[in-house]
């Protein structure tokens, strides 16, 4: 996705399913989680783009989008 960002393309939801490490039973859920901080937006076409530069999103962020899946240490 981020090389497509790159060119100015989106790819298209059977591109990332493809790609992706959801299992399709999750990817609804994944979906929510990254479009609410906009981190990917659907476009007119139906294609499916970076919302934001990557060089802007830090590792906090993405622990906000995902926290079921960091660890804590006890």
């Amino acid at each position: 996705m981020r090389s497509a960002y790159a060119r100015g393309e989106g790819v298209d939801q059977d591109q990332l399913l493809s790609t992706s490490h959801f299992a399709a039973s999750q990817w609804r859920d994944a979906v929510k989680s990254l479009q609410g901080p906009k981190l990917i937006k659907l476009d007119e076409d139906q294609r499916w783009r970076l919302g934001r530069d990557l060089k802007t999103v830090t590792l906090w962020q993405l622990v906000q989008v995902f926290p079921e899946n960091v660890l804590r240490k006890s």
